[in-house]
């Protein structure tokens, strides 16, 4: 006869040392990335307030461990009117603290541990939706989530984003010439910004070799970084004071043990941008940046940051360069791979659900108005020309 399963519930904030324990026990073999690690969670932990409601689920089989994952539980009315008990997987279900924007996203299994889904999301108690945000496509797939689950609850796709990637060892293998791997059009681009940034005295990039100077460093991507969104008019990342600091927190905390990098490229003596990056499992995942962007297109100090960037930890012997989700163009034209990354919900009970879709029906048609409107225009000018 099987184990029973028993599911303990434990208040992450006041109970951090007994959390820490069971996520790093599971930790050790459960598949995870640096935003499931112990590093990250750590510090999302301290950084909350007190008032803040997180919940660490923790499955046991045979006294120990076999999967875990936090809660955030949030109340409140979504759109304005729908009463909504919720909790968010590893996040806090609040906008203001979940602009950290958590990525590869799972629930820590341990290896060969088959949960009941169903059993495993209820039994940290009564919801009306889970969010779960940043979702890992392995993880997703794993957990059999898909449009189609019926049950208990049903599950809603919000978003869908690719995570590119680059493949570092393509690079040394092909004699760290980056460039021969990317489209005749991105390598004219990178050229021609290199050769632009030659006439101020070459490029240099150096990475930061202790905490002062990864501290300095952080700095001046903040001040760049909110410079070149204000000039925008858009806030920027760094104008939510409590991302600013949680950053700071984890530099401070997770630097000496190799998981933090902050790069600065100069173009002679003058900075031309920073990069901050996590260091995880032989892995570079480019977090947050600033640029010091001139007139004009011809000099790129984006693209020219990244390539240095992704040349100087492909001499450092790493696997991959992840530019985490987002469709930007000049992620999918630097990379060599890319992957799904999904942002989902459980939605309880078939009514809600089916009020969910129609919101949902609705709000893709508005979207798809201005298109039709350009359509409709275009067509009637043509009409008006030929009149």
């Amino acid at each position: 006869m099987d184990s029973p399963i028993r599911y303990q519930i434990i208040n992450a904030l006041a109970e951090r040392d007994l959390a820490r324990q069971i996520w790093q026990s599971l930790q050790e073999t459960a598949p995870h990335s640096f935003f499931n690690s112990w590093g990250w969670m750590s510090a999302w932990l301290a950084s909350l307030p007190a008032d803040r409601e997180i919940k660490l689920l923790a499955a046991f089989l045979d006294g120990k461990p076999v999967a875990a994952f936090f809660a955030g539980r949030a109340r409140g009315l979504r759109y304005g009117f729908l009463s909504s008990r919720t909790f968010a997987l590893n996040a806090t279900g609040n906008s203001h603290f979940d602009q950290l924007f958590i990525e590869y996203n799972r629930i820590l299994l341990r290896p060969n541990f088959a949960p009941n889904w169903t059993e495993l999301w209820h039994a940290i108690g009564p919801w009306d939706e889970f969010l779960l945000p940043g979702l890992a496509a392995d993880f997703a797939q794993a957990a059999s989530l898909s449009a189609d689950l019926r049950g208990p609850f049903s599950v809603l796709t919000d978003k869908i984003e690719n995570s590119h990637w680059v493949d570092l060892q393509k690079i040394r293998a092909a004699n760290m010439d980056y460039l021969s791997l990317l489209s005749s059009n991105r390598r004219s681009q990178i050229r021609r910004s290199l050769r632009e940034y030659e006439q101020e005295g070459g490029l240099t990039i150096r990475e930061a070799g202790d905490l002062s100077e990864a501290l300095t460093m952080y700095a001046g991507l903040i001040e760049m970084h909110q410079r070149e969104w204000k000039k925008r008019g858009k806030p920027g990342a760094f104008t939510n004071d409590y991302f600013r600091q949680f950053h700071e927190r984890l530099i401070r905390e997770r630097f000496e043990s190799g998981e933090i990098q902050l790069l600065q490229v100069n173009a002679g003596a003058n900075p031309l941008g920073f990069l901050y990056c996590f260091l995880y499992q032989g892995n570079v995942l480019f977090y947050q940046s600033g640029f010091g962007y001139g007139e004009g297109n011809a000099q790129r100090p984006g693209l020219v940051s990244h390539y240095l960037a992704i040349l100087h930890n492909a001499s450092r012997g790493f696997n991959s360069y992840d530019f985490l989700a987002g469709e930007a163009q000049y992620k999918s034209s630097l990379a060599t791979h890319s992957a799904p990354m999904l942002w989902m919900r459980l939605i309880r009970g078939p009514v809600r659900m089916r009020f969910e879709q129609s919101l949902l029906a609705a709000r893709n048609k508005v979207k798809s108005m201005p298109g039709l409107l350009a359509r409709l225009k275009s067509l009637r000018d043509r009409f008006d020309s030929q009149g």
